[in-house]
């Protein structure tokens, strides 16, 4: 399973994506949202951690944005 992982704390990224890795998730980190929706829009991901507080959006914003394009990833914030 692939996970788009939306944090901008990389400490806590980087915990997020030991933690998956060990139970075999493949976990990609970007720390921005609009680094996320080109991830989002390029790339296939089984489901997407967002996290709420991004320097340069709000989350709850670009999930808006992504269900407006009809893009039905399951996100967990």
């Amino acid at each position: 399973m692939r996970i788009l992982l939306v944090e901008d704390d990389m400490l806590v990224a980087q915990g997020i994506q030991a933690g998956l890795g060990l139970q075999d998730f493949v976990v990609d980190a970007v720390g921005s949202a609009e680094l996320a929706d080109s991830a989002l829009m390029t790339s296939h991901f089984d489901a997407c951690l967002l996290d709420l507080g991004l320097p340069d959006r709000d989350g709850m914003s670009l999930l808006h944005q992504w269900r407006l394009r009809q893009c039905s990833v399951p996100v967990l914030v």
